[in-house]
């Protein structure tokens, strides 16, 4: 198995989803535990949407993209950015 370097790269991912929806969509990966890291970005008072910050280690982006996949069968986001970023 491979072990995390620190200056290992990783999969990050910018989202962009409805205030109502972002509860469940934080739920949700709060329940995936370990499968990634997650920060909303900052947003004015009585702003209709969130940005929310995604990042996950390279091995889990498939798994990351299987997520996202699932999710949207149920809830309305759209990914506005997906890098591959150092993690330094």
């Amino acid at each position: 198995m491979k072990t995390y370097e620190v200056d290992q790269e990783i999969a990050y991912y910018k989202i962009r989803i409805s205030k109502e929806e972002s509860a469940f969509f934080y739920f949700t990966l709060e329940a995936c535990d370990n499968l990634c890291f997650y920060s909303t970005l900052e947003h004015e008072t009585g702003q209709a949407y969130r940005d929310i910050e995604v990042r996950t280690t390279i091995e889990f982006q498939e798994n990351m993209g299987q997520l996202f996949s699932k999710l949207a069968q149920s809830i309305e986001f759209e990914i506005i950015q997906k890098e591959i970023r150092s993690d330094n």
